[in-house]
């Protein structure tokens, strides 16, 4: 029961930073820099108090942001540690999404490393669709596949084709499962945003956390614009159960807005 709890614990956490996609700016707040301005900073940016922040309705202004526009880029770095019966694992996603939803294009490179311990495996994945048709390139343990496939997969390992038609991205539940509170105002991607970082307990309920479940060193900030929407999260902690520990540090960067165009890639040959 608890390993089912953490499991959607960790898609609680990762439905937002995750788009099968990634690779991104660091914890440190990556394109910006706080201002020190505190609790009462607004500027250009998000003018709504950490604690009336509220997770459905920045996913909708994201979203409204982004499909007005017609394009973006999303990166986003995700590391996961687990610890478990003296035995250490991590797993490390780096992913870069490119959309045109104008073009109905788009094209998701992903990366994963999995050590643990007796060496590092790394496996890479391309997926560019065009359109109901998407192209796939797999790299792995030194082996390259290509393939192609029509519309939805049909079957388990067929390709997950990059959504052209909306923006995906779900922020509720890192939203709603902390606590937050101002704390500056930078910029990212060239635009003014509000800084929110994370504070006090996390909400039990919103991230299904079990009895026996708790969650330490949590940190995080937010950066949201003038729109509303969430250019970028920072965020890690630690999940404790009975059968040990996993760690979470990941960060998304919403970049690009309205100037992504995607390429064909030179390898779809390879697919056809």
């Amino acid at each position: 029961m608890e390993k089912t709890r953490l499991k959607r614990l960790l898609l609680t956490a990762t439905v937002a930073l995750l788009v099968a996609t990634a690779g991104c700016s660091s914890l440190t707040g990556g394109n910006g820099a706080n201002d020190g301005n505190g609790d009462g900073a607004s500027g250009s940016g998000y003018d709504v108090a950490g604690a009336d922040l509220d997770g459905q309705t920045l996913t909708d202004a994201t979203s409204d942001s982004v499909e007005s526009a017609g394009s973006f880029t999303v990166e986003t770095t995700t590391t996961f540690t687990t610890s478990q019966g003296g035995e250490e694992q991590t797993s490390t996603s780096e992913s870069t999404l490119r959309v045109n939803l104008d073009d109905d294009r788009g094209i998701r490179n992903q990366t994963q490393t999995v050590d643990s311990g007796d060496g590092a495996q790394e496996q890479s994945t391309v997926v560019y669709t065009d359109g109901s048709t998407s192209y796939r390139k797999q790299t792995a343990q030194g082996e390259t596949s290509y393939d192609q496939q029509d519309g939805e997969p049909q079957s388990f390992g067929g390709i997950q084709p990059v959504n052209t038609a909306a923006f995906a991205q779900n922020y509720t539940g890192i939203v709603d499962g902390f606590a937050w509170e101002q704390s500056g105002s930078s910029e990212v991607d060239g635009d003014a945003v509000t800084e929110y970082s994370l504070t006090g307990e996390p909400d039990r309920d919103t991230l299904g956390l079990g009895e026996n479940a708790t969650i330490e060193d949590a940190s995080g900030t937010l950066y949201v614009d003038s729109d509303g929407a969430v250019r970028q999260v920072d965020i890690a902690y630690t999940v404790t159960t009975q059968q040990g520990t996993t760690s979470i540090d990941a960060t998304t960067n919403l970049s690009n807005v309205g100037s992504t165009s995607v390429e064909e890639p030179g390898w779809l040959s390879e697919a056809s």
